[in-house]
Parts: C-alpha cells; structure tokens; sequence
C-alpha cells in the first residue's frame, strides 16, 4: 500500500481498492471513544486501525446518525450517505511510533506505523477526530 493525498477518498474506499472485502470491528467503546480496526475479509487480517474521539457539539447537531456509527457504521460512509452539510479535514501521513494495544491488534513485532488524521466537522461543529493507523506488515514505506 502506498501512501499519498487521496482528495476526496474515504480510507475505507482506499482500503476496499487494495485489499478487496474489508468490515469493521469495533474493538473498543467507551463515552465518546472508539477503537476500530479494519480487517481483510479474506483472511481476517488487521490492515487499518483507528482511534475516535466524538465531539458532544457534532453529536447533538447529527445524533440520528451517531447512532447508526455506534452500532458499527462506518464513520466516513455513513457521513457522506446522510447528505448533511459536512467537511472532512486529512492530515499528511506520517510515520509514528505505535501503542501496545496497536501493535497487538495487528499482531506485528514492528513499532512503528504510516498514520495520519482525520477530522470531521458537521455544520461547522466538530464532530469526529481520527486518528489512522496503518499495519506495517501491509504498508509500503
């Protein structure tokens, strides 16, 4: 996988492009925080993981769809399927040291990773701050 500027494409859409059938496990949920992983169908691989921060003043203004992404939906697709007035903020990737629990879900001896920021803001509000990260094993860089 390589890593460049993809305007206008989600991560997911780039994932499907690379690795074919992905889904979304939510590893973890706690108040406005959530750990996910992006896993290969094929074979169940962890090729992407991500760490959310939900911003309470997004929250209020798009609440019928926060519910729809703490049942599983995907951040991204659900956002940009619900029509309302959005904008999508992406850093630059770059390479940065990875936490235990990350490297433990992609079950790698590598440290570090590619990973970049998303941020989501809904009729101006924020509303969903990303953190990537991308698996080593299947990463280019």
């Amino acid at each position: 996988m390589e890593f460049q500027r993809t305007e206008g494409k989600l991560s997911t859409d780039i994932l499907k492009e690379e690795f074919g059938a992905i889904r979304l496990d939510i590893v973890l949920r706690k108040g406005n925080l959530r750990t996910s992983c992006i896993r290969r169908v094929s074979d169940n691989a962890a090729v992407a993981c991500s760490k959310v921060l939900f911003h309470d003043e997004g929250i209020k203004v798009f609440d019928q769809f926060h519910k729809d992404i703490l049942a599983g939906g995907k951040i991204g697709e659900t956002i940009q399927h619900s029509g309302v007035p959005h904008e999508r903020i992406e850093s630059e990737f770059s390479q940065v040291r990875m936490d235990p629990d990350i490297i433990s879900l992609f079950g790698t001896k590598r440290d570090v990773c590619m990973s970049r920021t998303v941020e989501y803001r809904i009729r101006s509000l924020p509303y969903a701050s990303i953190t990537e990260f991308y698996n080593p094993e299947y990463a280019n860089f």
